[in-house]
């Protein structure tokens, strides 16, 4: 026997050695994607628990779904990484945030993942079943993402403790009315300003300023304005009407950079996001003309309302007599669809529309800011309803409404919207 010649091992087959190889690999390759996977999981599963901020590969993101959407990783295989990377997570803590080499790491952005989940719900092709299952899990990638957003504590927070303004004096400045208003395939502005001119009594025009938001873009389009500069335009040089229009949104300048979740469509997020942001506008105005003339209140209006006789009196009566000693209130609501008995406490989810809504001035600005920051993430009542859970704020509602909606037709293209208060005081004693 030729000793130099070595009798070649015993070995597996060519392929088997390769499926071993290849599993070999896989299996490295998992361990250094736990933590993305268990952050998947995290926001497919909704396994309830609080999600702390946390960066990640956007490569390994990226090869990480594209296993999934081949089916190479099981559903209980993920449950069971996102189980681990759970218990290390929270070891971080509620608050805590991991801390990453940032040259090479970098967010995962609601985009990409909305982008791999749609990816996933094409791969599970016509399965009616399958697709419930992915819109519902990409809606909850939706919310989870939001809740990380609005984690942290805002920049500014509401002044503590609260403190409402001293009793009104008829006489003096009593509170902004605030009107947000674009061009409909139907108008109410003008009827509406009608309306409350002709409710207001000389003792309310000397104690309030009205403040009109033209949201159009350009301000011209809006073709119920010229008519309220020309029908009211003595109260406009006497300053109790101002008619504002704003600049162009810059936010909604490129589509593609929109937040697009909720199941809506671009068209939609951009109709509502516009819509927070002329509320912004407003807001933004009334601060303005509220600081420069000592109004301690904000009240916001609809464009298609009816008022009732001399109700920012009545308004400040009842807010004196009632609310003037709590501090455990953000808004006091005189409109509401449900019939609810006199200073009734209405949890966040309660908010419905911006329609009679009573706010101290001086929380516009943190309200403002929360708009501002998420203003495509959630509708306007949506947003509303996260601002005042974030904060542990509640509604008061007056009873009977001292408005009523008028409207039918909407701002976004065939949307019918036939709301009503439940009961409405016209004439309220005063």
């Amino acid at each position: 026997v030729d000793r130099k010649k070595k009798t070649p091992p015993i070995t597996k087959s060519h392929s088997a050695c390769q499926q071993q190889k290849k599993s070999r690999w896989k299996r490295a390759k998992m361990k250094a994607y736990y933590p993305t996977i268990g952050l998947y999981c995290l926001l497919v599963i909704a396994t309830g628990w609080q999600v702390v901020y946390v960066r990640t590969s956007r490569e390994a993101y990226s090869e990480t779904v594209k296993e999934l959407v081949q089916g190479e990783l099981l559903l209980g295989e993920l449950r069971e990484l996102g189980e681990r990377v759970v218990k290390e997570m929270r070891k971080v803590g509620k608050r805590g945030q991991r801390e990453e080499d940032k040259d090479n790491q970098v967010d995962v952005s609601a985009d990409e993942i909305r982008k791999e989940m749609n990816g996933l719900g094409t791969y599970l092709g016509g399965e009616k079943k399958q697709k419930e299952e992915v819109q519902f899990a990409t809606n909850t990638v939706d919310k989870l993402l939001y809740e990380i957003k609005n984690f942290a504590d805002p920049g500014v927070s509401l002044a503590n403790p609260q403190f409402n303004p001293v009793k009104w004096e008829p006489g003096t400045p009593n509170m902004i009315i605030g009107i947000s208003t674009v061009n409909r395939k139907k108008n109410y502005l003008y009827n509406t300003v009608k309306d409350i001119m002709e409710k207001l009594g000389e003792e309310d025009k000397q104690s309030v300023k009205i403040v009109i938001m033209n949201g159009d873009e350009p301000a011209g389009k809006h073709l119920d304005v010229p008519k309220v500069e020309e029908g009211f335009r003595r109260e406009i040089e006497e300053g109790l009407i101002v008619v504002e229009s704003h600049a162009p949104h810059k936010s909604l300048r490129n589509g593609s950079k929109l937040t697009l979740r909720w199941g809506d469509g671009e068209k939609r997020v951009r109709w509502r996001a516009k819509q927070v942001l002329d509320v912004v506008a407003l807001m933004t105005k009334a601060v303005e003309h509220g600081e420069a003339g000592g109004y301690p209140y904000f009240l916001m209006l609809e464009d298609d309302v009816k008022v009732a006789s001399r109700f920012p009196t009545a308004i400040r009566k009842w807010v004196d007599a009632n609310l003037i000693s709590r501090t455990d209130w953000a808004i006091a609501s005189f409109y509401s669809p449900w019939k609810t008995p006199d200073l009734t406490p209405l949890p966040p989810f309660k908010f419905f529309g911006v329609i009679g809504q009573l706010y101290r001035l001086h929380d516009l600005p943190h309200i403002i800011a929360f708009l501002k920051k998420n203003f495509d993430e959630s509708p306007l009542d949506w947003l509303f309803v996260d601002y005042l859970t974030k904060h542990g704020l509640q509604i008061i509602s007056h009873s009977p409404s001292l408005f009523q909606h008028l409207g039918v037709v909407s701002s976004l293209s065939d949307k019918i919207q036939p709301s009503k208060a439940a009961e409405f005081d016209e004439f309220p004693k005063i």
